[in-house]
């Protein structure tokens, strides 16, 4: 198979210095009854899923998560990463928010919510759409070009999928929920981002039969072009695939701790933190951690070890 694949790469100056992770156990997830609290909001998501899969509404399954018997929103799951970063973080010039599904309420979305919750007011911040998981790298550039030398930005990452039948498709791994925050910095700090870049394939007959083919070939193609710059001591790849093998990539990280799910944005940061608590790392060695969306657009970023960053892990 002959598969055209183009590619672009940039110089970013961006570290990390702390992370704050939420994980949902599965014991707080709900199958919606007929009595669903938030029906008048949830309803708009239900026709929406009836109509486009030709089904009747009522035959779609809604799942709530539930902490303490409260539903919580997706906007409270990613608000609950945004004050862990605190104190660490006492002041910050940029936020920056990226979910690529709607709300459970989506009458007002999760980065008006953070604003409106958070004492701190940044002169800049944006939300990003439909990049799904490509927003985990993609979003760095634009912290970076909002940022001044030494200013600081927050990356907030999250989903929460409402309709259970949205999670799968065939040969893939499952959409987990999850939420993240980030702290960056411009300029040299525990981990830095040194260059981040993109794959794009003109391959038109990508299918569930030939996709990983076609991945396997953009990652082979990735760490290629990379390690003419770079040595990598650790690759880090999407959990993309339910049953993906990658025996020849020496240096890839495979994630041990729920290892059949995919993570979405937040998939490699996730494996990242794993990494981090699993091995040692020597200072200025490379990271190449590779964030891919289910149609293999594809986009990656070089990191290097100076130091652990603050890590903070919350189950739910």
């Amino acid at each position: 198979m002959e598969i055209f694949l183009m590619y672009n790469i940039c110089n970013l100056n961006l570290s990390l210095s702390s992370l704050a992770f939420l994980n949902i156990d599965q014991d707080n997830y709900y199958i919606d009854g007929e009595e669903i609290s938030d029906y008048l909001r949830l309803e708009p998501h239900l026709q929406i899923e009836a109509y486009y899969n030709n089904v009747p509404k009522e035959s779609v399954v809604s799942y709530s998560i539930k902490i303490n018997n409260q539903q919580v929103t997706l906007s409270e799951m990613i608000h609950q990463c945004h004050i862990e970063l605190f104190p660490k973080v006492n002041n910050y010039q940029c936020l920056l928010l990226s979910n690529s599904f709607s709300d459970r309420q989506p009458e007002i979305q999760a980065l008006p919510r953070i604003l409106e919750w958070s004492d701190i007011k940044p002169k800049n911040y944006f939300g990003i759409s439909h990049l799904s998981s490509i927003a985990s790298i993609e979003s760095l550039e634009i912290l970076e070009l909002s940022l001044n030398e030494e200013e600081d930005g927050i990356l907030l990452l999250g989903e929460q999928l409402i309709i259970e039948k949205n999670r799968y498709c065939e040969g893939y791994s499952p959409f987990a929920d999850f939420a993240m925050g980030m702290h960056f910095s411009k300029g040299y700090g525990p981990i830095q981002v040194l260059q981040i870049g993109s794959y794009f394939t003109s391959d038109n007959e990508l299918n569930s039969n030939n996709s990983e083919i076609i991945f396997s070939e953009i990652i082979n193609q990735i760490i290629e072009l990379v390690s003419q710059q770079h040595q990598l001591k650790r690759v880090i790849v999407q959990n993309l695939f339910s049953h993906m093998v990658y025996e020849e990539y020496d240096a890839l990280y495979i994630r041990q701790i729920n290892s059949t799910k995919d993570y979405q944005s937040g998939d490699v940061w996730y494996t990242f933190l794993e990494l981090l608590s699993t091995e040692k790392l020597n200072k200025e060695e490379k990271i190449l951690i590779i964030s891919a969306n289910r149609d293999l657009s594809t986009s990656f970023a070089i990191l290097q070890f100076n130091e652990l960053p603050i890590i903070t892990s919350i189950k739910w």
